[in-house]
């Protein structure tokens, strides 16, 4: 029984990054190289990489890497490359897990070429609902990556603002998307200088 719902909820994870990828895929040029920050799984990462044909590379904390994609260990504060290294750099539900996301987001500025773009997606607590939620969350992560650092939606926009990194396009996300976490989230796709 174990072993049906370990690959059940491997379907789910490989499904739900897909429909993630998908999302993402036309913001990107066709064969962009990207970098997933945090990538977990890395299976975003790996969908992108069929679908747009590019190279593809994860970078995260801990090696939980399950697709098989470059995966490069890093700090959580210094990205390990040269300045201008990828096309695209992406944030799914990471930034906040940094204990400084402005800094974070400073090191994806560096390693994305200019003109290419950086795509986010992130809680965006709104509601007391949201924020029960979110304090939820914070908790059960607290011991791994510290307190989780929320913003509100303009709140993300307006440290976005202070990097110089122009909001190509946002939106708000339902909150029905993962039901076992129905929080309020947003989807941006930042533009580097």
């Amino acid at each position: 029984m174990k072993s049906i719902l370990t690959r059940a909820r491997r379907r789910f994870q490989i499904g739900k990054a897909y429909c993630m990828a998908k999302e993402i895929a036309p913001h990107l040029p066709a064969k962009a190289s990207i970098v997933d920050i945090g990538c977990g799984s890395g299976f975003i990462a790996f969908h992108l990489r069929g679908l747009r044909g590019g190279e593809v590379m994860g970078v995260d904390v801990l090696d939980v890497l399950q697709a098989p994609i470059p995966f490069q260990p890093f700090d959580g504060q210094t990205l390990p490359f040269t300045d201008s290294t990828f096309d695209a750099a992406l944030f799914c539900y990471v930034l906040h897990h940094t204990r400084e996301p402005q800094a974070l987001l400073a090191e994806a500025r560096r390693v994305v070429r200019p003109g290419g773009v950086i795509v986010i997606y992130e809680d965006v607590p709104h509601s007391w609902w949201d924020w029960a939620f979110a304090w939820r969350h914070s908790l059960a992560w607290t011991s791994r990556t510290g307190p989780c650092r929320f913003r509100s939606f303009l709140g993300w926009q307006e440290l976005f603002g202070r990097l110089r990194l122009s909001v190509r396009r946002c939106r708000l996300l339902s909150r029905w998307r993962n039901l076992g976490h129905p929080v309020q989230r947003a989807f941006y796709v930042l533009q580097v200088p």
